[in-house]
């Protein structure tokens, strides 16, 4: 190396400990944000439809007690008229801004705050308790999973700011993870009736929540069941009773009588046609979120995973197996929405395959590395030669190899945002939110809602004719009411949760103001 171009010396007494430590600040920096945007988030849409039975049960003072009978009330005539999925229904009710305007902020900083806990307590479980890797590790990739995941999420309203489609999703994804989470503790530590017990309620939720986790939840606890009967594992009868009650919970969500109302309003496709085009969108959507940035992130990973997998004692014997098993599983999870209404669904669906789609590739390129590995040492032991030369050899490579990832990453962060169509295409979340706060964006939007709640709050209005939004941040904008008054998912629904007796947006005037 020249002289002058000091990399090599710099970056050799980096540790993983200080770049985990380095990218827990930048991760937390980013979610900055992202949390003070929360305080100019609003509901929208289905907020008011499952929201209004509760809101004005509060308003008329009914206790804690009245609150819950008025929503099992409702999921039950959900369940009966309209959605199966009786859990979710449950918790649809409660959205933050029943109790008032001013509680919507916590919505980003509950479905923040869960996916966080929830990727930080699986990763414990499975990096360090099952697989003995260092604690630095752990952190280090639960951070670079999760801040890809965030950053980069196809549809970050639907899957952190808006109450309806988060709880839906985001949610119950994150309630997955810690299932998992506790049934790995429960195979790894002494049993315990209360993790039992915990464990069988969450099977109950999931079981009742969104179909895409329940599935995978399903295919998972199968797989994990036939695991432990083929290696004649202890906890086997626990397992498949955790299997029935998820099975079956998830059996009751689909039976529904609502179900079949709700497929009226939609195509259906055959189980073939859904089998195959699982397939075709997970390849699809495999080839979309391959940038720069996947890869970088990716070579980041491998590095801790090579380290990880000399730590271990697993053989990696079928690394082609479980690459075709990861693929299935994540095809899998697009099968509901194709099957129930012809589509892979809006984008607070592809929210959580995203999410999974990161876990389930490092799980193949953990185990990729731990087989590339054995081979290595197989190879360097049968031929009588010493690894001293191999290892020397990487740890000098090292510096450069966190100069390239890092280099990539950085360069996959400017190609996102480089894109040419704003419209079709945003980059890092983060950036998003500082535009919207700094530009005023954001408070715009806040404003022009605060002029709709001085309207919609005056009970002298009864028919209340209001301006569409002239300001729609990226983050924070989902839909908009109708000119038409009887639409039944804007603007009856808002007619009802504020006790109007019709709500409406004048597209016409505002066309005529600002025109296209």
């Amino acid at each position: 190396m020249k002289k002058g171009i000091q990399l090599n010396p710099v970056l050799d007494r980096i540790t993983l400990k200080q770049v985990n430590r380095i990218l827990s600040v930048i991760f937390i920096i980013s979610l900055a944000p992202l949390l003070i945007l929360a305080f100019f988030d609003h509901p929208a849409i289905d907020d008011f439809v499952f929201g209004a039975q509760i809101h004005h049960t509060i308003q008329a003072g009914g206790s804690i007690f009245d609150t819950v009978r008025v929503a099992v009330e409702q999921t039950a005539q959900v369940y009966q008229e309209w959605q199966g999925s009786f859990a979710a229904v449950f918790l649809f009710s409660f959205q933050p801004a029943v109790w008032g305007e001013s509680f919507y902020w916590i919505t980003p900083y509950i479905m923040l705050g869960i996916y966080v806990i929830s990727t930080f307590f699986f990763g414990k479980v499975l990096c360090v308790d099952l697989l003995k890797a260092s604690k630095a590790q752990w952190c280090l990739l639960s951070v670079l999973i999760m801040g890809i995941s965030i950053q980069t999420m196809p549809s970050p309203v639907q899957g952190i700011y808006w109450y309806n489609g988060a709880v839906y999703y985001t949610f119950f994804y994150s309630l997955g993870l810690l299932l998992w989470g506790w049934i790995l503790q429960e195979h790894l530590k002494h049993p315990s009736f209360l993790r039992k017990g915990i464990i069988l309620v969450f099977c109950v939720l999931i079981g009742g929540g969104n179909y895409i986790t329940a599935l995978l939840s399903v295919l998972l606890l199968f797989i994990w069941l036939a695991v432990h009967i083929y290696r004649k594992l202890p906890g086997r009868w626990f397992i498949f009773v955790a299997l029935v009650v998820l099975a079956g919970a998830f059996v009751v969500s689909i039976i529904a009588p609502g179900n079949l109302v709700r497929a009226q309003s939609y195509e259906k496709q055959s189980i073939l046609m859904t089998i195959l085009d699982s397939f075709y969108y997970g390849s699809y959507f495999i080839r979309e979120w391959s940038e720069p940035l996947f890869w970088g992130v990716s070579i980041a990973m491998a590095l801790v995973f090579w380290k990880m997998a000399g730590k271990t004692t697993y053989h990696f014997r079928y690394p082609l197996p479980v690459s075709v098993g990861t693929f299935c599983l994540y095809c899998a999870q697009f099968s509901p929405a194709l099957y129930g209404m012809g589509s892979y669904g809006e984008g607070r669906i592809l929210n959580i395959i995203y999410f999974s789609f990161w876990l389930l590739w490092a799980a193949q390129l953990f185990y990729w590395c731990g087989w590339l590995r054995r081979k290595i040492n197989h190879y360097c032991a049968t031929h009588r030669e010493n690894q001293c030369g191999m290892r020397k050899g990487f740890r000098k490579s090292k510096p450069y190899m966190i100069a390239f990832c890092t280099l990539i990453v950085v360069a996959g962060c400017g190609i996102r945002m480089a894109k040419d169509d704003p419209a079709d295409f945003h980059g890092l979340i983060s950036l998003e939110a500082t535009y919207s706060l700094v530009s005023g964006e954001a408070a715009s939007y806040d404003q022009e809602y605060q002029n709709r709640l001085e309207l919609l709050e005056d009970p002298a209005i009864r028919q209340a004719k209001l301006t569409p939004y002239t300001k729609r941040p990226y983050l924070l904008y989902y839909g908009d009411l109708t000119q038409k008054i009887d639409y039944p998912w804007s603007n009856r629904a808002m007619a009802r949760y504020y006790k109007k007796e019709s709500v409406w947006a004048d597209w016409k005037t505002y066309h005529q103001i600002f025109p296209d």
